[in-house]
């Protein structure tokens, strides 16, 4: 019995380390040069900032909710 959980155990790690190694080391991120490390800033946009988004959401989803709810939804922009 002992024996076939050494071979077992053997065998699993084996596959671990299998499994492991098909991993990609670096990933790529398709269409990555469409990235830009600095946001842009478009004055003229009509699209709404986050922080109508979030007054918003507070007053579709807040109303008549405890201040902890609109305390967390501020926090998880900070995020």
């Amino acid at each position: 019995m002992s024996q076939a959980r050494y071979v077992s155990q053997k065998l699993a790690f084996r596959l671990d380390d299998y499994w492991i190694n098909l991993r990609p080391r670096e990933v790529e991120i398709p269409a990555a040069y469409l990235l830009c490390s600095i946001p842009s800033q478009n004055l003229n946009s009509l699209l709404p900032t986050i922080d109508d988004a979030l007054e918003l959401y507070l007053r579709v989803k807040g109303e008549h909710k405890k201040n902890t709810f609109l305390l967390i939804a501020k926090e998880q922009l900070l995020i």
